[in-house]
């Protein structure tokens, strides 16, 4: 959608969009658990596999961005389809994957067969994913807060480190 917005290249878009934008859209809105919120995949790091808050920003992002082309070539209902399914992730997002006593994200979650869970609280910079896919803006509340911590935390020589106590690159490393 950045691309179409710079470019307002619509034959270019009109031959991806069914096989491309909207086959990716119909995978996003079916890959997604109970919850709302998409179906395990791995982290940005390719480390650990869970229920992830930079993958479900990616998703939001992606089906906001689905949303807006079916809107341009008129096909209003699964416009209208793709932002519930958006709307519903970030909603799941809320519910499951932040922290109000932190006041900040979770890097991911686990939902067991018994109905249990089990909350990654691990500062992780892939959080910035809550504001660079549209999530929220960056001046919003949740997203000043959990990157403050990250900052805060991983903060390292002028960079910013992957996650809290990366065995890859430490201080210490």
């Amino acid at each position: 959608w950045n691309h179409y917005k710079q470019f307002r290249d619509l034959p270019f878009i009109r031959r991806v969009y069914h096989p491309l934008i909207k086959k990716a859209a119909d995978f996003m809105m079916n890959y997604r658990h109970h919850t709302g919120l998409p179906l395990p995949s791995f982290d940005l790091w390719e480390e650990r596999r869970g229920i992830l808050t930079f993958t479900a920003s990616t998703v939001y992002g992606g089906l906001m961005a689905a949303a807006s082309f079916a809107e341009l070539f008129g096909d209003h209902s699964l416009a209208e389809e793709y932002k519930e399914g958006a709307l519903a992730m970030r909603q799941a997002m809320e519910q499951y994957l932040f922290l109000p006593e932190e006041k900040r994200f979770a890097r991911m979650i686990h939902f067991h067969k018994d109905g249990s869970t089990t909350l990654d609280k691990t500062i992780d910079s892939s959080l910035y994913g809550i504001f660079a896919f549209g999530l929220y803006p960056a001046t919003e509340k949740k997203v000043i807060q959990t990157m403050t911590q990250v900052f805060d935390t991983l903060e390292l020589n002028g960079g910013i480190g992957r996650y809290e106590n990366d065995p890859f690159f430490s201080q210490d490393g």
